[in-house]
C-alpha cells in the first residue's frame, strides 16, 4: 500500500506539477524523479530516484543514456510489477529486481478494495473503515518503514541495493511504485551511510511531499472516503522515516552495524562512501 500508483497520468504533463521546486530529472514517463544529491549533499549524478519506469518513452530512455544510467533497482514487489508493467529500458541497462514488501497482508487488502469494477465490497467498506479511523493511516505507514528496516527478508534486499549502488559503472536509479517510501529508504540509508548530514537527508526524503499531487492522479478515488485521511499515503512522514532510523539504532546500535547485517562489508561501505561523498 505505501507506493501504490500506477503509469504516468496524462494529468502530469503540467511542469508545475512534476517540478515544482526545479529539481527533476525530466525522465519522460516517470514522476517524482530527482538527483539524490540535489537536497541531500552527495555527489551528483551517481544516485537518482524517480518512480516507477514501465511507462518510459523514447525520450526517456534518451535522458537515461544522458544521465549515463548503468543500474536500475526496482523494489516493487512482484505482484505490483506484473501489474505496472516491468521497467521500459533500454537493453544496455541492467535491471535488479529486488522485493520488498512491506505491510503485505493490508496492501492486499488495499488492492481487493480498491479493484475497480471488480472490487470486494466487504473489502471495501472494512478499508474505508479503517482510513476513517483517526491516526489508523500514520500508525499504519510508521509500521511499514519499521518493517523496511527490521525484516529480514527487507533488509537483505537493502544490503543488496546498497552493493549495487557502491559498485555500479554508472549512475543508478532506485525506484519502487511511487518512489517514496522504500526508495526513500534506501537513498536515504546510503546517503547517512556516505556520511551525508542527517538534516539534509532528511529534507531530501520530505521532497516526495511535494509529489503528492502527481501521486493523486494515479489513485483512484475511493468512494465514502474523504480525501483527508489517505494524504499519509500520497505523501511522505518524517515520523515514520525517524522511527525507522531509531528501529536501526535500538537493534543494532549505528548504521554501519545495520549494513553489516545486511551484508554490506568494510570494503562495500568504503566504496559506496567514494561514490557518493562530494
Amino acid at each position: 500500500m505505501s507506493d501504490s500508483s500506477s503509469t504516468t497520468p496524462a494529468a502530469l504533463a503540467a511542469g508545475d506539477l512534476v517540478n515544482p521546486f526545479g529539481v527533476s530529472l525530466s525522465i519522460d514517463g516517470t514522476w517524482n524523479d530527482r538527483d539524490a544529491a540535489s537536497l541531500a549533499g552527495i555527489r551528483q549524478g551517481v544516485l537518482l530516484r524517480t518512480a516507477a519506469l514501465p511507462a518510459l518513452t523514447d525520450a526517456g530512455r534518451s535522458r537515461l543514456a544522458d544521465l549515463r544510467v548503468s543500474d536500475v533497482i526496482d523494489l516493487r514487489s512482484d505482484a505490483e510489477a506484473a501489474s505496472q508493467g516491468f521497467d521500459a529500458v533500454a537493453q544496455d541497462v541492467r535491471v535488479h529486481r529486488l522485493p520488498i514488501t512491506p505491510g503485505g497482508e493490508l496492501a492486499g487488502q488495499a488492492a481487493g478494495a480498491l479493484g475497480g469494477a471488480g472490487a470486494d465490497p466487504a473489502a471495501l467498506e472494512q478499508f474505508v473503515t479503517l482510513l476513517n479511523t483517526p491516526g489508523w493511516a500514520d500508525n499504519l505507514m510508521a509500521g511499514v518503514y519499521r518493517e523496511i528496516v527490521t525484516t529480514p527478508e527487507a533488509v537483505i534486499q537493502l544490503g543488496r541495493g546498497l552493493r549495487i549502488i557502491a559498485e555500479a559503472e554508472g549512475s543508478v536509479i532506485v525506484h519502487c511504485s511511487a518512489g517514496k517510501d522504500r526508495t526513500g529508504v534506501l537513498v536515504a540509508l546510503a546517503a547517512l551511510l556516505a556520511g551525508a548530514e542527517q538534516a539534509a537527508v532528511v529534507e531530501a526524503f520530505h521532497h516526495s511531499t511535494h509529489a503528492s499531487a502527481a501521486q493523486r492522479a494515479v489513485v483512484p478515488a475511493i468512494p465514502g472516503v474523504d480525501p483527508a485521511p489517505v494524504a499519509p499515503f500520497l505523501g511522505v512522514q518524517l515520523s515514520a522515516l525517524h522511527g525507522a532510523l531509531d528501529a536501526i539504532e535500538s537493534e543494532h546500535g549505528s548504521l554501519p552495524a545495520f549494513a553489516a547485517s545486511a551484508g554490506v562489508d568494510e570494503s562495500t561501505l568504503a566504496a559506496l562512501r567514494a561514490r557518493l561523498e562530494p
